[in-house]
């Protein structure tokens, strides 16, 4: 497992992918969590800016919502995740169906960056951790960040493409975890 190490690299994803960015909502990431994750996203998206790759957002708390589907306008995902709260429970399971919905016909290649700092509240870990291998039979790289102690590091892991791929941090930590990960996603 990969734990904050900014020199670690490993295979970037094609240009002209699509990248979605997976967060925990839920009430567990109020607070501090969560203006944290809103300045880690922010820095992924400076970072993993390229002119034919495409993010989305997707929040998880209480509900699923895509907060921005997949696009090049730099300005609009940063507005998107800039209206990020959190409150409920993390319906995780709901969370990976709509990322994966958003790159499943993506004929490029494409990404889902997964973050939780807790449990999921919808699904047996087992059911996820079947989802996640029928993702990444598509070609769809997940790359998961555990935030803090009380996250599932386990099953985040086991969720990862590649032990490469699984990433625990502080929430302290959260930008320099994203920057990491847009590195190594995004070819420069």
């Amino acid at each position: 497992m990969c734990e904050q190490q900014p020199s670690h690299k490993y295979e970037a994803v094609a240009l002209d992918s699509t990248i979605v960015l997976c967060m925990d909502a839920s009430g567990s990431m109020a607070g501090e969590k969560v203006d944290m994750a809103r300045e880690a996203l922010s820095e992924f998206v400076q970072e993993a800016q390229a002119p034919t790759n495409r993010i989305a957002l997707v929040t998880f708390g209480g509900r699923v919502d895509v907060a921005c589907k997949p696009t090049r306008d730099v300005e609009r995902i940063l507005r998107s995740i800039d209206g990020m709260g959190a409150g409920g429970k993390t319906p995780f399971a709901g969370a990976l169906r709509e990322a994966w919905s958003l790159v499943e016909d993506d004929a490029t290649q494409s990404a889902i960056v997964i973050a939780s700092d807790g449990l999921p509240t919808d699904e047996p870990t087992d059911s996820i951790l079947a989802l996640g291998r029928m993702v990444a039979a598509t070609g769809t790289r997940i790359v998961t960040v555990a935030i803090g102690a009380d996250a599932d590091r386990e099953f985040l892991r086991a969720l990862a493409s590649c032990s490469r791929d699984a990433f625990h941090t502080k929430p302290s930590d959260l930008v320099l975890t994203y920057k990491t990960i847009a590195s190594g996603l995004v070819p420069k």
